[in-house]
């Protein structure tokens, strides 16, 4: 059966605007997705610095050993982490955790050496890593950023801080739910004009 000519001008239509509304649709949403991502790292490494600078003084001199579970510094490391609203990790050049506010002290000599973690890696080349994985720890999908401390010109550890997704995740969701909306509201409209036009045309 062939369609009338008006009904092949609004279907073609149709197929252009719901084709450009799901590439627009697609482009927003990375775009606003980014944009969370930006907003959480720029607020990661404002709450890692300042966590450092306090911790700085606390890690022993180039040289020194650092041996894990201090239970003073694992101490300190729960209340910043509480305070930073984020999981804080202390970790020695050689990759050993030295503190964790998400791990029990006599659960710290047994944590697994992070020196081949992505983030761990990158801080200890001399700048800042980044990355975002599964927590086997706390199985949730976390960002992590950790940085080096130097004494003296010498690495004398890592300060690690990481931040559940769950807020940009939530965030993100509710993006999509007001951005579906919005494009099922376009697609009507478009219906309507799109029937119009060929009409009009015909």
């Amino acid at each position: 059966m062939t369609l009338p000519l008006r009904w092949k001008v609004a279907v073609g239509a149709l197929l252009a605007i719901g084709i450009s509304l799901l590439v627009a649709g697609w482009m927003l949403f990375q775009s606003l997705e980014q944009f969370e991502l930006t907003r959480v790292t720029e607020a990661l490494e404002t709450r890692t610095h300042l966590v450092t600078h306090t911790l700085a003084p606390l890690l022993p001199p180039h040289g020194t050993p650092l041996a894990p579970s201090y239970p003073d510094l694992q101490a300190i490391t729960r209340n910043l982490a509480a305070l930073a609203h984020a999981r804080l990790t202390i970790i020695a050049p050689d990759g050993t955790v030295i503190a964790d506010s998400d791990t029990p002290d006599d659960k710290i000599a047994g944590l697994d050496n992070h020196r081949a973690r992505p983030e761990v890696m990158q801080a200890l080349s001399g700048e800042k890593g980044t990355d975002i994985r599964l927590s086997s720890t706390v199985k949730q999908r976390l960002y992590y950023l950790a940085i080096p401390v130097r004494h003296d010109g010498h690495l004398t550890g890592l300060i690690r801080l990481a931040l559940p997704l769950t807020v940009l995740d939530e965030r993100v969701h509710a993006l999509v739910q007001a951005l579906t909306v919005a494009l099922g509201v376009a697609f009507i409209v478009s219906v309507g004009l799109s029937i119009l036009l060929a009409r009009t045309v015909t």
